[in-house]
């Protein structure tokens, strides 16, 4: 909750920060949690600090379902459609299943884009 509420400041970096905090912790079994990973992930992408758009089919495979939805979702929130579609594509690939909100998000988002209405169709297909 606290690493979402530093996203909604706007400080990716204390996210960051807070994740790599939880990490350290020895006394609490803090990490690995997907719900930290994912929102760090999130908010990362949100604000275009997430480098890794080369390397997304290495990392596909071991991702869970919510760091993969967060991944999505995060560069939905950024305006980065068409890196969102292909991680969609990629996940699709593998035969691995997304929540279908992610889906509606997207073809809310592509519709503002210019080419947008034939992105959404094929996400309908």
């Amino acid at each position: 909750m606290t690493i979402r509420e530093l996203g909604h400041m706007g400080l990716p970096e204390r996210a960051l920060q807070t994740m790599c905090w939880a990490q350290r912790q020895t006394a609490l079994p803090l990490f690995p949690d997907d719900r930290i990973l994912a929102s760090t992930i999130e908010v990362l992408a949100r604000f275009d600090q997430l480098k890794m758009e080369d390397a997304l089919e290495q990392c596909l495979p071991s991702a869970s379902r919510a760091v993969l939805e967060a991944m999505v979702s995060g560069f939905i929130r950024a305006g980065k459609v068409g890196l969102a579609r292909k991680l969609l594509e990629l996940a699709r690939i593998n035969k691995r299943t997304l929540n279908p909100s992610v889906h509606v998000k997207l073809m809310l988002e592509a519709v503002f884009m210019p080419y947008g209405y034939g992105l959404a169709a094929a996400l309908l297909d």
